[in-house]
């Protein structure tokens, strides 16, 4: 109903009846709600924002969030273009992160345009603990297309795959009581799962990628190319009831927040996370705005011009460093975690130590949240990996 005041029209609506979708790893519930047109759901929130005054900054990326020695408090955000040749400092009693997931780190991602993709990086520079952040959802996709892939549909009769010799042949080979359960659960989620049982299907798939992480499949109809890409994170700062992460001063909402789920997510529990814990992190910072006491101008000015001076700037290895991390994460850091994923987090360890840039530094550090998570959740008991 929310959503509905704010002019949003769905698809398909759930109803006493029971009406609906299927929700992912809820397929039986049918509670699920579906929208189509995303364009229209920022305008409709968009319009409402602006009756109420919000001031856009279109262009500016948050660089850091300055906080006073003394006591830790944020104090603001400071914001710079992407080419760092302005910067503009924002003073702010309470601050709210929602800056969302780490997906765009990644060399194949389904994330919208606009999300940096180092939230996650920020918050922890802020003094935020991180959790769950080795657990992302991962959906199976055409290359280059982007096209949703249902991976159960793989492992018909007449599906093959192409071997790095150039011969096709059967894609797996199960026994069939233990496939069609496979298969079974598997379609009751579309993103691949932490624990589950039919995680076993997503890996052989995996398996079978090359070098550049794309499986060639062959059917009936013609050949497919797909391959794994990254979708969302389940993981990111710990918050409490009303979206404080325990850094005086600094709350989180959205995907960059974690605890509103373990390492699988109900198909729409990121309304969850806007309408509920996002409408309680907005309403508690202005309470704490309200009552607080702010920093002079004077004195922000000064702490903002001092962390400024901490962040280097350099668009060359920007961009380099960063099609690298794509590469390293997409091939290590899948739901399927690669081989060489101790090696990466000792690498990202020793790059952090010496930034060359603070976008690529901030990517770094949450790529190395996500590593270590993943290195983590892979020594944990199979049973406390499941959500």
């Amino acid at each position: 109903m929310d959503l509905k005041d704010l002019g949003i029209r769905f698809v398909r609506e759930p109803g006493a009846a029971g009406q609906g979708a299927p929700g992912c790893f809820s397929p039986g519930s049918c509670r699920a709600a579906i929208v189509n047109n995303l364009a229209r759901v920022y305008e409709c929130f968009r319009r409402r924002l602006d009756a109420v005054g919000v001031r856009w900054l279109p262009g500016w990326l948050v660089a850091a969030l300055p906080a006073t020695p003394v006591d830790g408090r944020v104090r603001g955000a400071l914001l710079l273009t992407p080419d760092g040749a302005e910067a503009m400092a924002v003073r702010a009693t309470a601050t709210i992160m929602a800056l969302g997931g780490p997906a765009p780190l990644f060399a194949r991602h389904l994330a919208g345009p606009g999300t940096p993709g180092y939230a996650w990086g920020l918050l922890r520079r802020a003094g935020a603990e991180l959790v769950n952040a080795g657990f992302l959802q991962f959906f199976w996709s055409e290359v280059p297309g982007r096209a949703f892939f249902p991976v159960q549909t793989a492992f018909d009769a007449d599906f093959t795959v192409e071997t790095a010799m150039g011969t096709a042949r059967p894609l797996l080979a199960h026994p069939e009581e233990l496939l069609a359960s496979l298969l079974s659960s598997r379609a009751g989620h579309c993103p691949c799962a932490h624990g589950h049982p039919d995680a076993l299907l997503d890996a052989a798939l995996a398996s079978l990628a090359d070098a550049d992480g794309i499986v060639r499949l062959g059917q009936g109809n013609g050949p497919a190319r797909v391959a794994l890409y990254a979708h969302a994170g389940n993981g990111g700062a710990r918050i409490d009831p009303v979206g404080h992460t325990g850094v005086p001063g600094l709350f989180a909402a959205g995907e960059c927040a974690g605890g509103m789920h373990g390492a699988n997510r109900l198909g729409g529990a990121m309304v969850t996370a806007t309408q509920v814990f996002g409408a309680r992190a907005g309403l508690t910072a202005a309470m704490e705005a309200c009552l607080g006491d702010p920093l002079p101008e004077g004195s922000f000015r000064e702490l903002a011009g001092q962390t400024l001076a901490g962040l280097p700037r350099d668009l060359e290895s920007r961009a380099s460093g960063l099609t690298r991390l794509g590469r390293e994460l997409s091939r290590q850091a899948g739901p399927v975690p690669g081989p060489g994923l101790a090696a990466l987090a000792r690498s990202l360890e020793r790059r952090i130590e010496h930034p060359t840039d603070w976008l690529l530094g901030l990517c770094q550090e949450t790529g190395l949240a996500i590593v270590r998570g993943q290195l983590h959740a892979a020594n944990q008991r199979p049973s406390s990996r499941a959500a």
